[in-house]
């Protein structure tokens, strides 16, 4: 590290500028700081696939072993560190509060381990003779993910460690993925006979449950945050769109279409603000925000390098970023100040 002064005093400016609060009421998109936060991004550090709980965060990076391990970072305190060292492979990491999840590959398989960062207990989710387990989500006390019941069948459960619970969200012939959870409700895509995809909802509390959207069309990857879901569609011509949904109102209506064979992956949703990952037909990846109750929306940092899997909490905005060559670097946008920057591991 230089041990110039001014150096040094941009450096504190930065982090004093991210640790402000995500509650702050005016979104700035004309001031963005592009300023890396530091120089991390040779191969031992390969960092992808982020998430975000308020100034708590957690992404896979790839440490000095060759594994892939998952690591968190405390914007307010400045901690950060490996949640649980380990020589294999972990990925696809999600965060509530202190509670982390994510996949860990084992001498069995994939499976899905827990660490509460506050009591330090970390361990397996749920242990059993089925199949792999994967893409865990988290929300307070309750964790959904995808559980192969050892007949390659793919079925969403859930646990709730404030009770014990555990079982399938619902017992289905077909084939379920990609959960999210939020409060009590879960949302997951349906693989079924028509060779559709069909997004699901749930209420753990009230059992209520049945399709998010009836359509002919495909629908692929939902997220929710309280009552309000978004989901990817796509139609017959090639063009996919997002939908989005209040399950409190019943009302619905198209966020946003692209033009012809346009795909768009990841989509994240926090209150009224949402994100997701665009790739246009050259196959340029780039990070897109709207804001459902202004109207605002713009493409996150131009980059000629591919960005992509970004995830919001309040105004805050974290996602992967293509440096030179195959490696990744995590980036954070707060919209509330328009500071944007490289993530220090």
């Amino acid at each position: 590290m230089q041990k110039k002064i001014l150096l040094l005093l941009t450096t504190l400016v930065v982090a004093f500028v991210f640790c402000g609060a995500a509650s702050a009421a005016t979104v700035k998109t004309n001031h963005i700081n592009t300023s890396k936060i530091s120089n991390v991004g040779t191969a031992m550090y390969d960092q992808r696939d982020p998430a975000i709980d308020g100034t708590r965060i957690v992404w896979e990076q790839r440490s000095s072993s060759g594994y892939n391990n998952v690591y968190y970072k405390n914007l307010a305190t400045g901690h950060s560190g490996r949640v649980l060292p380990a020589a294999t492979d972990q990925y696809h990491a999600d965060i509530s509060g202190t509670r982390i999840v994510w996949t860990q590959m084992t001498a069995k398989g994939a499976v899905i381990y827990y660490k509460n960062l506050a009591t330090g207990y970390s361990g397996r989710l749920f242990t059993t003779s089925m199949g792999k387990q994967t893409h865990a989500s988290i929300d307070g006390t309750r964790v959904v993910w995808i559980q192969d019941t050892n007949s390659q069948d793919y079925v969403i459960y859930y646990k709730n460690f404030a009770t014990g619970y555990v079982g399938k969200v619902k017992s289905s012939s077909y084939r379920q993925f990609n959960p999210e959870i939020s409060g009590t409700r879960v949302v997951w895509r349906q693989y079924e006979l028509n060779g559709h995809h069909v997004m699901y909802v749930k209420n753990m509390a009230t059992g209520a449950y049945g399709r998010l959207l009836t359509s002919t069309q495909s629908q692929g990857v939902a997220a929710i945050d309280g009552t309000r879901v978004i989901w990817t569609q796509y139609d017959s011509y090639g063009h996919e769109s997002i939908y989005y949904k209040n399950l409190a109102t019943g009302s619905y209506y198209r966020v946003i279409q692209t033009s012809d064979y346009q795909n768009i992956y990841s989509p994240a949703i926090s209150g009224t603000r949402i994100v997701w990952m665009q790739e246009d037909s050259f196959g340029h990846q780039s990070i897109y925000y709207k804001n459902l109750a202004t109207g605002t929306y713009f493409r996150i940092l131009p980059s000629t390098q591919n960005q992509g899997f970004p995830r919001i909490s309040g105004t805050r905005i974290v996602w992967q970023k293509q440096d030179s060559g195959s490696n990744y670097s995590i980036y954070i946008l707060n919209l509330a100040t328009g500071q944007s920057g490289r993530l220090t591991p």
